[in-house]
């Protein structure tokens, strides 16, 4: 019996809930401009980000009971899943930058808005038939359920921790 996909919220469940708004993306406008002449933006601030990562500019400060859990979901089979509000490009770039190691490798699939928007339960449907939704997001957390998922609500801000949601 395989179990159902775990389905992680990106910003204010694995990150802090302005890590985009408030570093990175600040972060490359003042450090890169515009994208060059020919060049797509959103290619112009990956390279961006990844500089910036691999040099230590900056890197993706996920709190402790994320890496720790991601192991436990991991080693008991549980499909893992990041979603967030970036590309998939790009939340896998910051994924792969943390203190403690590349957080990416413990995912299945990441996926950003180009997956369909995540207050649509259809979003949920296409994903997959059943699963866990776990965010600090009412719109994504009706609409998970509104799918069949089961959702769990999550506020970091609250001293919450992962450790409390079941592999």
């Amino acid at each position: 019996m395989s179990l159902e996909p775990l389905v992680l919220q990106f910003e204010g469940v694995l990150s802090p809930a302005t890590f985009v708004a408030d570093v990175v993306r600040p972060f490359a406008r003042i450090r890169g401009g515009p994208a060059p002449e020919g060049v797509d933006p959103a290619d112009h601030e990956l390279n961006i980000w990844r500089e910036a990562l691999q040099t230590g500019a900056f890197t993706l400060n996920a709190p402790r009971d994320v890496w720790r859990n991601l192991k436990r979901w991991k080693a008991a089979g549980r499909p893992l899943i990041a979603v967030g509000d970036i590309s998939a490009r790009h939340l896998s770039l910051l994924l792969g930058f943390t203190p403690h190691g590349d957080a990416g490798a413990f995912f299945a699939r990441v996926l950003g808005p180009e997956a369909g928007a995540p207050d649509d339960p259809a979003t949920w449907r296409a994903l997959a038939p059943a699963g866990v939704v776990v965010s600090d997001r009412p719109s994504t957390l009706e609409a998970a359920q509104a799918a069949g998922w089961t959702a769990l609500r999550f506020k970091r801000n609250d001293g919450a921790t992962l450790d409390t949601v079941a592999p």
